[in-house]
């Protein structure tokens, strides 16, 4: 990589320029994605419930946003919070240096401006008069207090192990900068640690690992009461440094409460008898329907998500190459679509959704082969195989599962489904437990992002246990690199190497559907940072 010549920037940056902070993967939408190339369009499409508002007199305050989500948050501690739900709800809560504007640029949030010295230097530049939820002042020091606990291997935190190859120091340089000093030039680490949320240094220092129920961060709200598989509930905080961002004050709600509701048709009553005002993962079947419905507003996003299934590949019968294959082949990844999506969607080709720039557009996407598997399956001497699957107790991967099944049953699999919640498929996950495991994993804009936090050998969640050092090499070695054209075949050898080896099927690649009362104003859905609330209102019915 070339010398850079020193710049600086407060302005909106281009998704070509950053990366999504890896290891919040899970179908999570992380809030820091980037990293586009060439002349590719945006990402994903961002959809919004009611119109902008420009005066103050439009806007009402107060009340009490139900938000209806598809499972629980596990933890409130966004160090270790991989979940899409949890994304959405740091968003009131938490705060980051950087942040994503509603089409895909990096924007400055509690830093006001970053700077390159050279190539292996980020100085940022901190705001001033920003206050904790619990009184603690911000400042340079509190960033280099998150910092030092998210590196710490004892904090447990899932992109730890990366960003501890990528920075090589931390250091304070001023009341409001900080400075940080890579091992090696990396198109991707401004995103990363601009995307490490900001949690007070008195509350670490006090509570450690009770953070997930002490909340205390800079964001709109803070947290009010906690109840697990029943609600979460977050109230207006007063002291919010940014008020003045939107007409009125902001956030211009009193409070936001986040209800967890398994089954979709239970989710879609509540919303239809206006218990919750926001509904999240609307099923396709319903989706139609809801465009239709008074009182309601649906919205669709691109698909830029991926349903993916991981292979075990050091437990029989799945360390066989062979019968990988045949998984593979033995999947009617059309019926996904037609059965779970209606038509919405399509079939996945790629490690890569559609969105991405590194999408093979011409790629066809691959059918069902049960005579191909049954002769993989020979060839390999197996025969009346038996294989246990892990997957979130939720939507769409139930539905998923039993088409999976019924595929693989064509050919001679019989697949043994075990449902859990979200932090015991955490663990199964981590524990490497089952041969196969569904799963879905939320957009990334840099292509980096979509291998790391799965494949590398040393990644947290690497469920198939693959272990390959050229793999790694080429992964490591494209970090170095700023011209797309020149990262882009050494991603396409990264991927042929996991076609090739077969530690995943990539199944799917859904749309994300959402639906609103017609009294929610200004919310929004970003592709890169999921429901966003901060400016959000409810108009009188």
């Amino acid at each position: 990589m070339n010398q850079q010549p020193a710049r600086s920037s407060n302005r909106r940056l281009g998704r070509r320029h950053f990366v999504q902070l890896t290891g919040l993967g899970l179908g999570s939408a992380a809030i820091l994605n980037a990293c586009g190339g060439g002349s590719s369009s945006p990402a994903t499409a961002t959809g919004a419930a009611g119109s902008p508002s420009t005066k103050a007199s439009d806007v009402v305050l107060g009340g009490n946003l139900q938000y209806g989500i598809t499972r629980d948050v596990t933890t409130l501690d966004p160090h270790l919070g991989v979940f899409g739900e949890e994304v959405t709800a740091y968003t009131g809560l938490y705060q980051r240096s950087l942040t994503y504007s509603d089409d895909g640029q990096l924007i400055p949030s509690l830093a006001q401006k970053f700077e390159y010295p050279d190539n292996t230097t980020v100085l940022m530049t901190y705001r001033t008069g920003v206050k904790f939820q619990d009184g603690t002042a911000f400042a340079a020091d509190a960033v280099k207090a998150n910092f030092d606990r998210y590196l710490d291997p004892a904090t447990g935190t899932s992109g730890a192990t990366s960003l501890n190859k990528k920075l090589a120091k931390v250091e304070v340089v001023g009341a409001n900068q900080v400075k940080f000093t890579l091992t090696h030039p990396d198109a991707t680490v401004l995103a990363t640690i601009g995307g490490i949320a900001m949690i007070s240094p008195t509350a670490i220092q006090k509570y450690g690992k009770d953070l997930a129920r002490n909340v205390a961060g800079t964001g709109p709200f803070q947290l009010k009461e906690w109840l697990p598989d029943d609600h979460l509930t977050m109230e207006r905080f007063t002291d919010f440094w940014n008020s003045a961002e939107a007409p009125g004050r902001v956030p211009r709600l009193d409070a936001v409460t986040f209800k967890p509701i398994v089954e979709p048709s239970v989710m879609l009553a509540n919303l239809k008898t206006k218990s919750i005002d926001i509904m999240e993962a609307v099923q396709p079947v319903d989706y139609e329907g809801l465009k239709s419905a008074s009182g309601v507003q649906a919205i669709q996003q691109k698909p830029s998500a991926s349903i993916r299934m991981y292979i075990n590949v050091h437990k029989a019968p799945t360390d066989d190459l062979r019968v990988r294959e045949a998984i593979s082949m033995g999947i009617d990844r059309d019926s996904i679509g037609k059965i779970i999506y209606f038509g919405l969607g399509q079939a996945a080709s790629s490690i890569f959704p559609p969105t991405s720039w590194m999408y093979p557009q011409d790629r066809a996407i691959p059918k069902q082969d049960i005579a191909g598997a049954k002769a993989k399956l020979s060839a390999a001497g197996v025969s009346n195989l038996s294989l246990d699957m892990v997957l979130p107790a939720s939507q769409p991967y139930q539905s998923v599962a039993q088409v999976v099944q019924a595929s693989l049953a064509d050919v001679g699999i019989k697949v043994n489904v075990k449902q859990l919640e979200s932090s015991q498929f955490l663990e199964a996950l981590k524990a490497h437990e089952g041969n196969l495991a569904l799963d879905a994993i939320g957009d990334r804009a840099d292509p980096d992002g979509f291998f790391s936090g799965n494949y590398e050998t040393d990644s947290a969640f690497n469920f198939a246990g693959f272990n390959d050092p050229a793999f790694d090499k080429l992964l490591a070695d494209a970090l170095l690199l700023t011209d797309p054209n020149k990262r882009r075949p050494l991603y396409q050898q990264a991927e042929q190497m996991l076609l090739d080896q077969v530690p995943t099927v990539f199944l799917y690649n859904p749309p994300g559907l959402y639906a609103t009362l017609d009294v929610v104003q200004e919310f929004k859905v970003n592709p890169l940072a999921g429901g966003i609330y901060e400016v959000a209102w409810l108009k009188k019915s």
